[in-house]
């Protein structure tokens, strides 16, 4: 029973045998697959962490620019920025502070 190039598993002990080197070899595998899917589940959770962060120092540079602008001082310059500010919300949207109506009212 020798046929060329194939091995032929003549005992229960070699069957046995290669039996628990496919287990072991498919246990293997999954155990990988757990952590290959893992290490993408958190590559997903960083570049939403990454747009997030982004989005929000677009947000700050935003803000930092408008309060590091110096036509607060100019009244007429108030009166465009709350308008356009209006125009850009919807009414019931748009609440203002104390300070903004008294400015307003200038």
């Amino acid at each position: 029973m020798d046929i060329v190039g194939v091995k032929v598993l003549e005992t229960a002990e070699d069957i046995q045998e290669r039996r628990q080197q496919v287990l072991d070899r498919y246990r293997r595998f999954k155990e990988l697959s757990v952590v290959r899917r893992q290490k993408l589940e958190d590559s997903y959770r960083f570049q939403f962490f990454r747009r997030d962060a982004d989005e929000l120092e677009k947000w700050i540079q935003e803000k930092l620019q408008i309060a590091s602008d110096e036509n607060y001082k100019d009244p007429s310059n108030l009166q465009v920025w709350f308008r356009s500010r209006s125009l850009n919300s919807n009414p019931a949207d748009t609440v203002f502070t104390d300070q903004e109506r008294v400015l307003l009212a200038g």
